[in-house]
């Protein structure tokens, strides 16, 4: 009788080990669901603030925004503004110059002139720069190109005007663009020259009945 009530007792403590152990990995299941749901749910989060952040950003540089977040991310993305012959003409430029122009119509306005308004201050600059690409993009094909010399010239009548003092000079260019030397001579000197070159190659190989093709 005692064996019998000492194995009655053993298989009550197996059994009640058993549910113990089914309740402990009933449990530790559930967490695990719980777990996957919460990172699902996170991913899914993370995934609409990317959605929506990206349809802000969107609306944001289609109305124009020169907010610096925006130029930033616009920069990082290389955002384009326009596009020729599959080159991009990039938001970020697009924006700088739009500053720099804004910058200069400030310091020289003619109180007697017609109002220069932004919209039309845009439509230069996107003009400007998609005519600088196409120039970019013919100088390329007919091997023009500016060199140190025709930077050299252009400065050194520049530094005339100011005595040949450079500080002076760049003084001028901040005052009037808000940019500095070297920003000045790249993204307007430069391409000002390309653009003459390429007209004078134009020119002549018209007089020695050169055809462009």
């Amino acid at each position: 009788m005692e064996d019998q009530n000492q194995n009655l007792s053993e298989t009550a403590n197996i059994n009640s080990q058993a549910e113990v152990e089914l309740a402990s990995s009933k449990q530790t299941s559930g967490g695990g669901k719980v777990k996957k749901m919460l990172a699902y749910g996170f991913i899914v989060a993370l995934l609409v603030a990317i959605v929506i952040s990206f349809i802000i950003f969107v609306a944001k540089v289609r109305a124009g925004s020169d907010n610096p977040s925006i130029v930033k991310v616009a920069t990082i993305l290389r955002w384009p503004v326009a596009s020729v012959n599959g080159e991009s003409v990039l938001y970020a430029d697009y924006m700088d110059d739009r500053k720099a122009l804004k910058k200069f119509y400030e310091q020289n306005n003619d109180p007697s002139a017609p109002p220069f308004t932004a919209e039309q201050q845009s439509d230069q600059i996107l003009s400007r720069l998609i005519a600088n690409k196409l120039v970019a993009q013919t100088a390329q094909e007919f091997n023009v190109t500016v060199g140190e010399v025709d930077i050299q010239n252009v400065k050194n009548d520049l530094l005339g005007k100011f005595g040949n003092d450079e500080a002076k000079l760049a003084a001028d260019v901040e005052k009037n663009f808000g940019i500095s030397l070297v920003d000045f001579f790249t993204r307007i000197v430069r391409p000002s020259i390309l653009e003459q070159n390429l007209a004078k190659t134009f020119e002549t190989n018209i007089e020695m009945g050169k055809e462009f093709t």
